[in-house]
């Protein structure tokens, strides 16, 4: 049985991607990743079919699975990233009936599942936590938990990538014809409530992020591109391959 603790100092010695999910993606040549640690989330199967990249790690702790409007593709979104055979997922245990029952599905047996989730507020210090099997702070947004997950793991440098946080307010992304304009893909769905609240959320949570890395001097940066995060110090993500 996976358990959360078997990730403790797994990333020693080298660097992890962290992908997000904005359209900035899809000007990248993710490829480059394909022999790398990484950490993808929610619905970035969606982006299979245009690379050969499939994240080491996928993690998924939102309640979209149990959305009326778009439940049902995030389940099955979570089941086809869960089981791709490169991917170890990690799971909020508490919606993995959700998922299986509107996925049509099953999660595999090599999930790693988290019990103990909290949610403070965006910019407060207890957003991060540094030990993952005390618990994970998902608040801000999913890419927070990939934040700590990484830190947990002690890789020697980390990049974020995808986190364009150019958000626009979206509240019904089924009835439009652009549909998700947030997001890599129209058919993502999510509701983005006010673009700017949203980004300084976003914001303020990297920020309490990097607060955390720099203490423990542990490199991180962001590598994407069109990112508004300020957070971090920045990199050109094609450079890191030369």
């Amino acid at each position: 049985m996976n358990v959360i603790f078997d990730l403790k100092d797994i990333g020693i010695g080298n660097r992890i991607f962290l992908v997000g999910i904005g359209p900035s993606l899809n000007n990248m040549n993710l490829d480059l990743l394909e022999n790398e640690y990484s950490i993808g989330m929610n619905r970035i199967e969606l982006l299979y079919p245009t690379t050969k990249w499939r994240p080491t790690h996928y993690i998924f702790t939102s309640s979209n699975c149990q959305d009326s409007k778009w439940g049902h593709k995030w389940s099955k979104s979570i089941l086809n990233a869960s089981n791709e055979e490169k991917t170890t997922p990690i799971i909020w245990r508490k919606f993995k009936d959700a998922i299986e029952t509107r996925g049509e599905g099953k999660l595999p047996q090599k999930t790693i599942y988290l019990d103990s989730i909290t949610e403070y507020p965006c910019g407060d210090d207890r957003q991060f936590s540094t030990n993952a099997v005390e618990r994970l702070d998902k608040s801000g947004t999913t890419m927070n938990v990939a934040l700590q997950l990484a830190y947990y793991m002690n890789f020697d440098e980390v990049y974020v990538i995808g986190c364009d946080s150019n958000w626009i307010t979206a509240t019904n992304t089924t009835n439009t014809s652009e549909g998700d304009i947030n997001h890599f893909h129209p058919d993502y769905h999510a509701s983005i409530g006010n673009g700017e609240v949203e980004f300084n959320r976003m914001n303020a949570t990297h920020k309490t992020a990097v607060k955390y890395f720099t203490e423990a001097g542990k490199k991180i940066y962001n590598a994407g591109y069109n990112s508004a995060i300020t957070a971090y110090e920045r990199k050109i993500f094609d450079d890191l391959f030369v």
